[in-house]
């Protein structure tokens, strides 16, 4: 990748990709979103988005129906789909297979971006998570709540701590321009485990208890039950070697609190009966706590009770 960022391909066009590209089309980047629905409307009527940080519709930014249409000539492509819809991944990503291109991958979890390395053996590969309220209201229409901040590091498939590289610096410099709130981190492993820090408990607990942010925030026993899942997931990551400050714990709660009311990713796909991300929030954490012999009882107990209401669920529909 050229360490300028001009031109960027979006592939995931929801509540996350969807804004983020859309800022960065509004900055003056060449942006283009790969869609599979929604397409025409688009092309029609732009990108329209409601935001805390400024309404606005994006004209400028082309609409593509495959990976086969990205230029050659793509700085970037920033992957943004659902972790639940990565079995997509081989057949979307495959007309890219053998080109050297830049990849930002957006997403919940932890240990995604080792798919990628497999799928795509010539790219350079980035990690990003969003601290993002953003919810996709229908086709080319995202309501963005609150916060935006994102995260992003470098991947290696050895999962090794890759540092700030001028590749990285360049992804940074292009959101900033957009006006995104960015941080880069020289760890992508311990990035993630802070963003299943909040992942784990909120998304999870917003299920079970069928409760918003800030219901999950007014109660001392759902503050209980928040704080146990945090404090699991700190000794997991501390069992690695990712060491997660007590206070960090504190911030994301009094962040939690500050936060318009809003129902979480994992809440809109159960009650739209969508699959939920336990594989990549949940099972993909027990595997790595199995391998450093760590014990997750509250996760555990959390990640069963989901299952079930995720198979009843389905057996409704």
């Amino acid at each position: 990748m050229s360490h300028s960022i001009r031109k960027i391909a979006v592939i995931g066009t929801g509540a996350v990709g969807g804004l983020y590209g859309a800022l960065l089309a509004k900055s003056g980047l060449d942006v283009s979103f790969v869609m599979r629905s929604g397409l025409e409307h688009c092309r029609k009527f732009g990108f329209q988005i409601q935001s805390i940080w400024g309404d606005f519709t994006s004209q400028n930014i082309s609409y593509l129906s495959s990976t086969k249409e990205i230029s050659d000539d793509t700085d970037l492509i920033l992957i943004a789909i659902k972790s639940t819809e990565n079995f997509n991944l081989t057949s979307i990503l495959n007309p890219l297979h053998n080109k050297k291109i830049s990849i930002l991958l957006i997403q919940n979890g932890i240990s995604q971006e080792l798919l990628l390395h497999a799928l795509l053996p010539h790219a350079k590969i980035f990690g990003g998570l969003a601290f993002l309220c953003s919810v996709k209201l229908g086709p080319g229409r995202i309501h963005h709540l609150d916060y935006g901040d994102l995260t992003i590091a470098e991947s290696q498939k050895n999962e090794k701590s890759m540092g700030i590289s001028e590749e990285l610096l360049a992804i940074e410099k292009i959101f900033k321009s957009a006006q995104v709130p960015i941080q880069l981190e020289e760890d992508l492993i311990l990035a993630r485990w802070k963003k299943l820090v909040w992942n784990i408990p909120f998304n999870g607990l917003s299920v079970l208890l069928n409760a918003k942010t800030n219901e999950l925030m007014e109660k001392k026993s759902s503050l209980q039950l928040i704080r146990g899942l945090m404090e699991e997931v700190q000794t997991a990551a501390k069992m690695e070697g990712k060491k997660i400050e007590d206070d960090f714990l504190e911030e994301r709660i009094r962040r939690t609190a500050l936060m318009k009311p809003y129902p979480t990713s994992m809440k809109l796909d159960y009650e739209n009966g969508r699959k939920m991300e336990l594989n990549s929030i949940y099972h993909s954490v027990f595997q790595r706590a199995k391998n450093s012999n760590c014990s997750l009882p509250r996760i555990q107990f959390l990640a069963n009770a989901l299952e079930y209401l995720e198979e009843m669920n389905c057996n409704h529909e």
